[in-house]
């Protein structure tokens, strides 16, 4: 059974994680300023992570999206809860999802989609996270799921997912209609083998674009009806290459921000792959990650990255 497979991923997560750490050196605290050659970013503020759950001792902020208000939503993968915040950190509110919480995307109109790994379940909420709809369930046909990994939204609030179960991208419409779906195992052009993160946005020659981040080291850019387009990246620790990566982002700009989680620290990108700029090294000061994961941008830009292993979400301005 495919599933089973799934556990066996996540070891070789935290395998991965080390084995990179060890090429990355530590580094000082960095200025609110950070600019180099290749290494831009403007730390702006930081908040802990999940205040009115359980303090900042042990829980790991892991996803982030940006609501239609600016305001930032939050959730980690275990605690099942999502808890929204203003763009400086105040907190706002916070409700409960029935499961693992294995994605997450706002739309603009306010509504809150979850990749609901437990129940291999997309639920919709409304913006006070009562649940408006569900679809989905265990299996491999068009609109079931063996697993569930990240959910993005186009902006015409079209729904994809990756299953890496059945080692396809699955597109709904935000009614939770399939439309279709696209993959097969394997590490060639189109293929998936370990996808880790998606995200949708920019342009493309037939509409909307369609990125997925894999754990091997790259990404793979698709038109949104999964006609493959680009790829670039490789396994390491140098610019445009990545160890466990596990988000990705696009702005309105159509450029492509990346969690390069093992090497903490975050890439951007073109949307055609060609490398702009980083920020990050390993440490608790701003600008610092250990581990960073979730990633969200709002409609100005800002960046906010969720600094899972300190605890905190980090807000910056490229």
């Amino acid at each position: 059974m495919k599933y089973a497979a799934i556990p066996i991923a996540i070891v070789i997560f935290f395998i991965s994680i080390a084995g990179c750490k060890k090429s990355v050196p530590a580094a000082p605290t960095l200025p609110s300023n950070m600019e180099t050659a290749t290494m831009t970013a403007m730390y702006v503020t930081q908040w802990p992570a999940c205040v009115t759950n359980t303090g900042t001792s042990n829980y790991f902020p892991e996803l982030l999206a940006i609501d239609g208000d600016g305001n930032v939503l939050e959730a980690s993968e275990f605690y099942y809860i999502v808890e929204k915040y203003t763009n400086t950190g105040a907190f706002v509110s916070k409700w409960w999802n029935t499961g693992i919480i294995s994605g997450m995307a706002a739309g603009v109109n306010g509504d809150i989609y979850i990749a609901n790994s437990s129940l291999r379940y997309i639920n919709k909420h409304s913006s006070d996270g009562t649940l408006i709809a569900q679809w989905g369930g265990i299996g491999s046909g068009d609109g079931q799921f063996v697993y569930l990994q990240g959910i993005a939204l186009d902006y015409s609030s079209n729904v994809y997912t990756i299953d890496p179960g059945n080692y396809k991208i699955k597109k709904f419409d935000d009614q939770g209609n399939f439309i279709t779906q696209w993959g097969s195992q394997g590490s060639g052009n189109g293929q998936l083998e370990y996808p880790t993160a998606i995200a949708a946005g920019g342009n493309s020659t037939s509409g909307y674009c369609v990125y997925v981040m894999d754990q091997l080291g790259y990404v793979q850019k698709f038109s949104d009806t999964g006609v493959f387009e680009a790829k670039w990246g490789s396994y390491g620790t140098g610019d445009s290459q990545f160890c466990y990566p596990t988000a990705l982002a696009v702005d309105s700009a159509g450029e492509i921000y990346v969690s390069d989680t093992g090497n903490n620290r975050i890439q951007k990108f073109t949307g055609d792959g060609v490398f702009i700029c980083k920020w990050g090294s390993f440490g608790t000061g701003a600008g610092q990650f250990n581990n960073p994961s979730g990633l969200a941008i709002d409609s100005l830009g800002n960046v906010y990255v969720a600094d899972r292993d300190n605890y905190r979400i980090q807000k910056f301005h490229p």
